[in-house]
């Protein structure tokens, strides 16, 4: 090869790997800077709903504390009420119906606040409690195994939130009769697994209108614990939710 082309041979040589050097640093550095957006996303989002468990649980204890308590005292003194009149009578029996109802909404909507037995039990009780009132409420009938608790506080009402708000969504949504919920543990995961035998929903079409509110909570609580979830259904095909989140207390 003339001495001018290998010159120029190497020149280019030189050319081509410096532009391959730079686009590689413009790569590793998006790649890098994607990172540290998402983690940072993710670490805004994991604070936000820690706020919002907290102002939960600080309804939750005025509602029991302060309205509840006000509602049993009111009803303690219309019980103690005495008439000959049959009219009045009926209508002392018909407000303390009323307050009874009261105080059974006012006990659902604290529960679902932040029921105290999450904090107390842990979460196998929790989830059986929240099994047992959707039971009574609804027509759904929900075999649940559930043995497994978590330590962490923060990532117990997470779990439980994702329980929740699946729950939520078939009671809702689904019109299931009969309703399955697994939780177990692996070596290095917490799986979760949700089914239930109802009408189903076209999953590609609610993502694409990003619709679904309750879907994008169950994402974000799954992202928060860095897991990753799975859907499967389709119209008349039921539902079956799937969750595999990092046991990070057995795995450190």
């Amino acid at each position: 090869m003339h001495p001018n082309e290998t010159r120029i041979f190497l020149a280019i040589l030189t050319g081509v790997l410096v532009i391959i050097f730079l686009i590689g640093v413009f790569i590793i550095s998006a790649i890098y800077h994607q990172k540290q957006n998402a983690q940072l996303k993710l670490a805004q989002l994991s604070v936000q709903l820690k706020a919002l468990e907290r102002e939960r649980a600080r309804i939750a204890a005025d509602l029991h504390d302060d309205l509840g308590s006000s509602l049993a005292a009111i009803r303690l003194q219309i019980k103690h009420l005495k008439t000959n009149n049959q009219n009045d009578a009926a209508i002392i029996d018909e407000a303390k119906s009323y307050i009874d109802e009261a105080i059974q909404k006012l006990s659902y909507v604290s529960f679902n606040m932040m029921p105290l037995i999450l904090q107390r039990n842990g979460l196998s009780d929790a989830i059986k409690e929240l099994t047992e009132m959707i039971e009574l409420t609804t027509a759904i009938k929900i075999k649940c195994d559930c043995t497994v608790d978590i330590g962490d506080n923060d990532r117990r009402i997470h779990f439980y939130r994702i329980i929740q708000e699946v729950l939520n969504n078939i009671v809702k949504h689904s019109k299931a009769t009969a309703v399955n919920i697994s939780v177990s543990r692996n070596e290095r995961y917490i799986l979760v697994d949700i089914t239930d035998n109802g009408i189903g929903f076209d999953k590609d079409r609610i993502i694409k209108n990003s619709i679904g509110r309750g879907l994008k909570n169950i994402k974000s609580r799954v992202e928060v614990l860095k897991g990753k979830s799975y859907l499967s259904t389709g119209i008349n095909k039921g539902v079956h939710y799937s969750f595999e989140i990092p046991d990070t207390e057995h795995n450190g």
